[in-house]
């Protein structure tokens, strides 16, 4: 499986780092790393079942939920409902990393 086949629509190739646990089957959780690239944001904010961790790992990013923009640095973490509208926005000069973490209600 191509791991960035599960990578919503509105993603560039350039923000792909790496998915951590593709290989297991049956999970409830998706842990992985992106790279934010200078410039680079969803198209448009996206919502989905969950609920999601985030936490930037190196640099700063902006983070917008439902409509409002929040400033994530180094270390700065979130955990929050996936049902509401969210993206990550990358505005500055350096590329930022972001370890992100989806909790799937079980089926």
């Amino acid at each position: 499986m191509d791991p960035t086949a599960i990578l919503p629509a509105g993603f560039r190739a350039a923000q792909w780092r790496m998915l951590l646990a593709h290989k297991r089957s049956n999970r409830s959780r998706d842990p992985f790393l992106l790279t934010a690239s200078t410039g680079v944001a969803l198209d448009e904010a996206l919502s989905h079942e969950g609920k999601e961790f985030l936490m930037a790992q190196r640099g700063t990013i902006h983070f917008e939920f439902d409509g409002k923009v929040h400033s994530l640095r180094n270390g700065d973490g979130l955990f929050f409902d996936s049902h509401v509208p969210h993206r990550i926005i990358n505005p500055h000069k350096r590329d930022a990393i972001v370890m992100s973490d989806f909790f799937r209600p079980p089926r």
